[in-house]
């Protein structure tokens, strides 16, 4: 898959970008995974993702089947909707190119919905493809207010109701089934931990782990005293229980909210931070998600109602002649439903007015209105939300790569 490694989707620059050979090995690579594509395409279209986990052989813990998810193959896939949608912009194509887009939005949607953390990321790093090239259509290219009001109707009708927020439950399974797996089911202390239970754990992660000697050598005494001061089995439960009803709960707040409620980190729920007391609760320590995944969920939302707020302005522009002197006017005017939320402040996405263009944009991390100003790396890339000392997530205009000269 040439064209895959070497022609990434951040190096494209518009029609014209492309040299001959360039665009005859991303065709060809297109072509050889046709029918591959013709299944996500398919599957995109369904209501819902039916996943099915299977593993090699007998699965010893449900982590087993936690470890494999297509992420490679879903990446390819989708980047294979954008290279496809490009190359119909580059031939006039506009509907055909849009279309590429809504199915790499609704797949991404399915995976939204998973159980499992990595397949929600997925989902949402898809989807957030998808946007992305939505918004440089919209900036290439004069799209017509039909084509704008039609494709408006499907990218929302791709959630539907509700955005989907993030989902623990998945990962509370795990660590029940863990707990069923490595405690006993009687005695002192409601059950006690398995002194070879954090080597199972160990080798359902990486099964190459119990054929190494040096690993056995180590991690053999240190599980036989996890064994002996590890809490019981009920106490277990009953924390992990605590902990993910308590991200459950969080994962309804947005990073503002978080910031203004003074939330600490979910390890503080466990317990005391005391040597001790992180030993006592080992097998809790190790398999609680790191919950600032929470942000990708609410900045998604955020990137997605601004794409629709994108295309609502250039409706309004086209209509009236001029962009409109503020948010509400598309909501009075029947564009939108609501002016989105900044999930990184108390109010909504900020939109100012420029002699020909606008500005749309979210505070960014540092919970701070710098006035719309791009954060870029040392690479030159945009950084998609600003950055904790300073900068703001920008949804319009869109920047190219590059740093301006």
């Amino acid at each position: 898959m040439p064209a895959f490694n070497t022609y990434r989707l951040s190096g494209y620059e518009g029609p014209g970008s492309l040299t001959d050979t360039e665009r005859e090995a991303i065709e060809s690579w297109i072509g050889k995974n046709s029918k591959a594509y013709e299944s996500f395409e398919a599957g995109s279209r369904r209501n819902h993702n039916n996943r099915r986990y299977s593993s090699p052989g007998k699965p010893r813990w449900l982590m087993d089947l936690y470890d494999h998810p297509p992420v490679n193959g879903l990446r390819s896939l989708a980047q294979i909707a954008m290279w496809k949608s490009r190359l119909a912009e580059e031939r006039g194509r506009l509907d055909e190119a849009l279309e590429h887009c809504l199915v790499v939005a609704r797949a991404g949607k399915h995976w939204q919905q998973s159980v499992m953390i990595i397949e929600q990321l997925i989902g949402w790093a898809i989807s957030g493809l998808a946007h992305d090239e939505i918004r440089r259509i919209v900036r290439r290219r004069d799209l017509d207010a039909a084509t704008l009001q039609n494709f408006a109707g499907q990218l929302t009708d791709v959630y539907g109701g509700a955005y989907p927020q993030f989902n623990f439950e998945g990962e509370r399974l795990l660590a029940l089934d863990t707990v069923q797996r490595s405690f006993t089911k009687g005695g002192p202390g409601g059950g006690h931990l398995l002194s070879g239970a954090c080597l199972g754990a160990m080798a359902a992660l990486d099964p190459n782990n119990l054929k190494n000697w040096k690993f056995r050598a180590v991690f053999t005494p240190i599980s036989i005293v996890l064994g002996m001061i590890h809490v019981g089995r009920n106490r277990t439960v009953e924390k992990f229980h605590l902990v993910y009803d308590e991200l459950a709960a969080r994962a309804k707040l947005s990073p503002y909210q978080r910031r203004q409620r003074g939330i600490g980190d979910i390890n503080e729920i466990v317990g005391p931070s005391s040597w001790l007391a992180t030993v006592r609760y080992c097998v809790v320590h190790m398999l609680l998600p790191n919950e600032r995944v929470i942000a990708i969920a609410f900045r998604g939302q955020a990137e997605h109602e601004a794409v629709l707020t994108i295309l609502a302005i250039e409706r309004y522009r086209l209509a009236a002649g001029e962009y409109p002197p503020d948010l509400e006017a598309l909501v009075q005017d029947g564009y939108i439903d609501k002016v989105p939320d900044d999930p990184y402040s108390d109010g909504p996405l900020l939109y100012r007015r420029m002699d020909d263009d606008f500005v749309l944009y979210g505070v960014g991390e540092n919970f701070t209105d710098d006035g719309g100003e791009l954060v870029r790396d040392e690479e030159g890339r945009p950084k998609r939300w600003g950055a904790k000392d300073g900068g703001d997530m920008i949804f319009w205009p869109v920047y190219r790569r590059q740093v301006e000269k």
